[in-house]
Parts: structure tokens; sequence; C-alpha cells
């Protein structure tokens, strides 16, 4: 759909109203803009007739009103999420796009919800230090998020509930932190700090990368 400019008077207009739209509408066509239409907020008094009759000047377009309708608003191709989409990458549509919500599509196109910037934000933002590391995600959109590479394991689109903690502490500190948590729900992110990485492994067990399942 083309976009169009009018160019628009006063309500009720007079002949200057209109006249000044049909100007400044040619105005803007003669300096290389385009689709720049002079129209008119209600419909011309008998004096504006006349002239515009008289110097054989079409009547500009009548607009009833100026209200915008869902035809010009609407998205002909709306942004969209797929449910394996991870919340950061919806944060990155949110932000690039400039919108408010998105829905949902499965791989068929069929709608299955809608996500919000305010509820998604809410869902982050939760008084509830223990609630914050419960995390849902699938290896693949982790990998997808940190930019990493799998070194064992699938990238299946099987859910894991995970919960989160940052290997950034002394190794006692961080072991004590971990100690009552199920292995399989232990998701550690660290950097090079090698005593960190041994106490997420041996909490992981010693069969730690076996059957498909790798430490994380």
């Amino acid at each position: 759909m083309e976009r169009v400019v009018y160019v628009i008077g006063h309500r009720n207009p007079d002949t200057d109203s209109v006249a000044s739209a049909i100007a400044y509408a040619a105005l803007k066509v003669r300096q290389g803009m385009e689709n720049v239409v002079a129209a008119m907020a209600g419909p011309p008094n008998h004096q504006t007739r006349f002239v515009l009759e008289k110097l054989g000047i079409p009547e500009p377009v009548y607009l009833p009103d100026v209200h915008p309708k869902v035809r010009d608003i609407l998205q002909r191709q709306p942004i969209t999420l797929s449910p394996l989409d991870s919340v950061y990458e919806s944060l990155e549509k949110f932000h690039r796009h400039q919108v408010r919500s998105l829905p949902v599509l499965d791989s068929q196109g069929v709608p299955q919800g809608v996500i919000s910037l305010l509820k998604l934000s809410e869902s982050l933002l939760l008084p509830c230090p223990e609630q914050q590391r419960l995390i849902t995600t699938t290896l693949a959109a982790l990998t997808r998020t940190l930019g990493g590479n799998l070194i064992a394991g699938t990238t299946d689109d099987a859910p894991l509930s995970l919960k989160l903690f940052v290997g950034a502490m002394h190794e006692e500190s961080f072991s004590e932190r971990i100690g009552g948590i199920n292995p399989e729900q232990l998701l550690v992110i660290t950097g090079n700090l090698r005593s960190i990485q041994e106490a997420a492994i041996e909490k992981k067990g010693p069969d730690a990368g076996d059957n498909g399942r790798p430490p994380r």
C-alpha cells in the first residue's frame, strides 16, 4: 500500500483554506515529493466552488474525518515469533521493530498466542531471586542466544526447566549455592575460572556428558 500525504486546512473550509491546501500540495509535488494530495476537511462553500470552477481546478479530496482507520495502520506482514524463539530473541524484535506486542505463530502460520513487552518485562523483573533463577528453554535456544557452539549433545527442541547460576565467586561459596540443586536442572554460566568449572562438572557427576546429555 502506497503512503499518501494529505495537505488539509481547517474544518468548515473557506476559500483561503482550500486554496492554501491546493497550492502547498502542488509545491511539494514540484519539489519531488510523491503521493501528495490536497484535501478538504469539509464540503466547500458556494464561493469556493465558484472560484474553483472559474479557474478550472478540480475540488480537493473531501475527508469527512482524519481519524486513523484499521486499514491505515494494519501491518500486512506483521512481525511474529515462533514458539521456539527465546526471550532474548523476542526482546531483540521488540527493540528492532519498535512494537509492544508480538503474535506467536507455529510452523504452519497458526496463531498460538501473543507476547506483550509489558508482560515480558514484568516476568523478568520479579522481586523473588529464586523465581528469577527459573528458566524454561531448549539447548538450541541457549546456543543461539549465547552465540556459542554445542560440543556435546543434540540441539533438539525438548524444553528444559533449569536454574541459572553465574559462577563469578570463590569456589567454596559457589559450591554451597549449588549444593541443593538437582544436577539435571543446573545451568551455570562462567568464564575461565577453572575451579568453578570443575565444581560444576563434579556436581553433575562422573558420568557427565553420557547419554547425549552434556553438562550445562
